[in-house]
């Protein structure tokens, strides 16, 4: 619910995952919010990745990619973790990428902005998909 309070007040996808995590991972909210600033609309509103899933690597990360002794296995926990988000993730929003979450909208646009605004793809298409990010999470981390 955090989340999605986040996204309804202005945050991106990203943002509004990492945020909800930012006190977990010794971040504060001001850092996740900057380190996630590029990533909404599936990276600076390009339709790629959802940023709700960039938001949920950078989560990951943060968590388990830390170098310690074993960098190499930190880096094999965080790829698992990640798979199993985007398996999970794709499963229950029908893809990754962004503009196929929106329908094909082309949210750097004027006209895909309209559309995406007309269709309110904001609550019904991007908000799940935050959501369900961070449910994901919450059972990996």
């Amino acid at each position: 619910e955090a989340a999605g309070q986040l996204f309804k007040t202005g945050k991106n996808c990203a943002q509004s995952v990492v945020m909800v995590f930012a006190k977990e991972l010794g971040i504060s909210e001001d850092q996740a919010f900057a380190m996630a600033a590029g990533f909404g609309g599936g990276m600076a509103k390009n339709g790629e990745v959802c940023g709700a899933v960039t938001g949920a690597a950078m989560v990951l990360g943060l968590k388990y990619g830390q170098p310690g002794a074993d960098p190499d296995n930190a880096k094999q926990i965080t790829a698992d973790k990640l798979d199993a988000l985007m398996q999970k993730f794709k499963a229950q929003n029908g893809s990754l990428i962004c503009k196929e979450i929106i329908d094909g909208v082309d949210l750097k646009t004027p006209e895909g902005q309209k559309k995406w605004a007309d269709k309110n793809m904001h609550a019904y298409q991007c908000l799940p998909a935050v959501k369900s990010a961070v449910e994901i999470l919450v059972d990996l981390v």
